[in-house]
């Protein structure tokens, strides 16, 4: 069990920062653009370019946050 614990632990470390980054890149709802690829795009004037990019990453911002949650919630039942 120790084993299972531990990797369990060090994916809900991977998970943490991978959803934080997620959430970092992400462009407000006001904005559009995100902060960091949204000086190329301004540039370009490609809107839609960077609305797909703010969808997938609010749909993987979700996935990852469910195995998050679900792996926290396993990690408590065997601790």
């Amino acid at each position: 069990m120790n084993t299972v614990v531990l990797i369990l632990a060090i994916l809900e470390v991977i998970l943490s920062v991978f959803l934080v980054g997620t959430i970092i890149f992400q462009s407000g709802k006001s904005e559009r653009l995100g902060s960091i690829t949204g000086a190329a795009d301004s540039l370009i004037g490609d809107k839609n370019k960077s609305t797909a990019w703010d969808e997938r990453l609010s749909k993987i911002t979700s996935i990852v946050a469910i195995v998050f949650l679900l792996n926290a919630f396993i990690l408590s039942l065997l601790s």
